[in-house]
């Protein structure tokens, strides 16, 4: 036996619609959230591009000041002369020499050289001593004064005298110092 069709009542079409009106709203409420927060993210995401592009936009402008300062800044590193020049041979020996040169010329009596182990991690480098020895005041003096004008100079790190003799006249110094000097073994 075949069940029988039951006869469906059509809906009251008030009710009809006002469900459809009630899902589309619940539909508009859930996707307008969404939407907004969509525009909100993309309003943040343009003003960051905005940023972005402002700060582009000065850095075009000023291209040729910076084209400029950088092949200015390229010719003065090739107008440096360096003290210690590595295709002389070794820098550290080389440093070692013309300290002892300095204090001959000058009258100083070198008792201790030390130079400490160069890091060469970058292609420049500064080169330290330290320095014990014997002179006069005056031998200090002329030291100082010649190690003063070289280019580029041999910077006086620290200065020690210490007198040999209570005697006022006595003018024998024992002397300790330390000197950097600027190398570039890339050269």
């Amino acid at each position: 036996m075949m069940p029988v069709r039951q006869k469906i009542k059509p809906m009251n079409p008030f009710t009809a619609w006002g469900l459809l009106g009630l899902v589309l709203f619940a539909i508009w409420l859930g996707g307008y959230q969404t939407v907004a927060q969509y525009a909100s993210q993309q309003k943040d995401y343009l003003s960051q591009i905005q940023i972005l592009i402002q700060k582009q936009q000065s850095l075009i402008a000023r291209a040729n000041l910076i084209e400029e300062a950088l092949t200015k800044a390229k010719l003065d590193r090739q107008k440096i002369k360096y003290l210690i020049d590595p295709r002389k041979g070794n820098p550290i020996a080389v440093y070692q020499s013309l300290i002892r040169k300095l204090a001959k010329d000058n009258g100083l009596q070198l008792t201790k050289i030390q130079i400490p182990k160069v890091n060469k991690q970058s292609h420049l480098q500064m080169l330290s001593i330290k320095v014990d020895g014997i002179a006069s005041i005056e031998n200090v003096r002329d030291f100082l004064k010649k190690t003063a004008v070289l280019t580029p100079l041999i910077r006086i790190d620290s200065l020690e005298l210490i007198s040999l003799s209570r005697d006022p006249y006595n003018t024998r110094l024992n002397i300790s110092l330390k000197a950097t000097a600027l190398t570039d073994h890339k050269r």
